[in-house]
């Protein structure tokens, strides 16, 4: 009688086990919600998924949260991590997998190196919890193409109608109120002088910090602001004057929109002198030139020479009342080129760092560029100063230097041709550094909202990273951007 117990002991055992021959485990997720499953039933056809839940249900205990009929077979259900395991062995369940956590696509892989180091991961990734598609980022600078494709994202281009100031010769966006006079190359027509445009400084440093690929914010809309002509590449202070003049004036159809930053990789130089004397000549509100003045009142510093003082300033309409109230926005500029601790070009002269030897009401974040290594960076070539001197070609460093950014070396959107939509170009300098950081402040303002330029310089210098060993041969200032969340996961996704 005891062996025909034993026996029929192990024949209930192994009847029992076929009643619950699934695959036997629970697949398990990175970031599951606890306590939430996802079966998937095995294909039978005519399976009527509402009652095999109902059933299963029955059987090992929870609660089902949607049944899945058409694209797939199974439900949703809420249980105990020990009953989903029970459930996993049943012969109509295929598997059983933990509910897990969902983002948008905010993991960029083969990024570049510009990119991948702005989360500190140096993982060949790039990390971004925020598009930045709630802000307004201006360019002043030569235009920028709106149909590459850097710049599409559902079938239209973020690059907005902006503006345009040129003059002389061989310039087809000239023209007051012409279709074309936008900022930027629709290219919808024929248009001789294209050539001369094809180096397109603007649409480059647009794409780093705004394009699909190539950029920081990767939802962010573009204002092109266009001041250089196709000629030469060159403009003056009146037309710079213009643009900045345009963003705060009843003219500009975004001038309410919020968050915004502008990005300008430009440069003056200030002095007429060509001595190389350093540190500068500390230099008084009242002794700011008109662009410094134009600067500080788009930050929203307005000064008024009579008391000294400064106010918000207000924009007056041309017929002659004041219209509204400005509030400041970030600006974001390049150190330039000329591997120089010298303040006589601005606005770089007006950097937060400097503030000891440039007395203004407002402050722009200057950009020095560093290569892939986080070294400072130059290269094997020369530039000049507009004394007669030449320059190794580098960056600036020094106070006239708020932080440093990638500038070695960046790949962008390029035009080649009116066909070429995806055309892109390799170039190094300090212009590319600033639109990194221009990106970054518009992701930090998708991220906690509005920011006053000062905020924006604050939350920066919070963010930013050290690298191992020093980027100026002073070692006093050595911020590198970046933007650091403690995980290379996002715990809120951002558009």
């Amino acid at each position: 009688m005891r062996r025909i117990a034993v026996v029929f002991g192990i024949l209930v055992a192994i009847l029992t086990s076929g009643l619950y021959a699934g695959e036997g485990h629970i697949r398990r997720m990175r970031e599951p919600i606890r306590g939430q499953y996802l079966v998937m039933l095995k294909n039978e056809p005519g399976r009527n998924v509402k009652a095999t839940a109902a059933s299963l249900v029955h059987r090992f205990g929870g609660k089902v949260d949607r049944e899945f009929q058409a694209a797939s077979t199974g439900f949703a259900i809420s249980m105990t991590d020990a009953q989903a395991a029970a459930l996993s062995h049943d012969p109509m369940v295929r598997f059983v997998e933990e509910v897990a956590v969902v983002h948008l696509s905010s993991e960029q892989t083969s990024a570049g190196y510009w990119l991948d180091r702005l989360d500190s991961s140096y993982d060949g990734k790039y990390w971004y919890c925020e598009k930045a598609a709630d802000v307004t980022a201006y360019m002043i600078d030569t235009g920028v193409w709106v149909d590459h494709s850097e710049f599409q994202t559902n079938g239209a281009s973020r690059v907005l109608p902006g503006n345009s100031w040129t003059s002389g010769s061989g310039d087809y966006l000239v023209k007051t109120g012409d279709s074309s006079d936008y900022g930027y190359f629709p290219f919808t027509g024929t248009y001789p002088n294209y050539t001369p445009c094809a180096y397109n400084h603007g649409t480059m440093t647009a794409s780093i910090l705004a394009g699909n690929t190539y950029g920081v914010a990767k939802g962010a809309s573009i204002v092109p602001l266009r001041i250089f002509k196709c000629s030469d590449f060159t403009t003056t202070t009146v037309y710079l004057n213009y643009a900045i003049d345009w963003i705060m004036s009843h003219y500009n159809p975004y001038r309410a929109n919020r968050p915004a930053v502008l990005s300008m990789s430009v440069f003056q130089f200030v002095s007429d002198s060509c001595a190389s004397s350093f540190p500068q000549t500390t230099i008084t509100q009242t002794q700011a030139s008109y662009l410094e003045n134009e600067i500080d009142a788009l930050l929203g510093y307005g000064y008024n020479s009579s008391t000294g003082l400064f106010y918000t300033p207000y924009v007056v309409h041309e017929t002659g009342y004041a219209d509204y109230n400005w509030d400041g926005i970030p600006v974001v500029v390049s150190a330039n080129n000329l591997s120089s601790n010298a303040g006589d070009t601005t606005p770089a002269r007006m950097a937060y760092h400097n503030s000891a030897n440039f007395s203004s009401g407002g402050h722009v974040i200057s950009v020095g560029g560093v290569d892939n290594t986080d070294a400072l960076w130059s290269e094997f070539a020369t530039v000049a100063d507009g004394c007669g001197n030449t320059h190794t070609k580098g960056s600036n460093y020094g106070d006239t230097v708020d932080i440093y950014a990638s500038a070695s070396n960046i790949t962008g959107a390029w035009v080649t041709s009116t066909t070429a939509t995806t055309a892109t170009n390799q170039l190094s300098g300090t212009s590319f550094s600033a639109p990194i950081v221009a990106g970054l402040i518009a992701r930090l303002q998708q991220h906690y909202g509005t920011m006053t330029p000062a905020a924006a310089w604050s939350a920066l210098q919070s963010s930013s990273a050290l690298p191992s060993s020093a980027i100026e041969p002073s070692g006093t200032n050595n911020k590198l951007v970046a933007r650091m969340y403690g995980q290379s996961t996002c715990s809120t996704e951002y558009p």
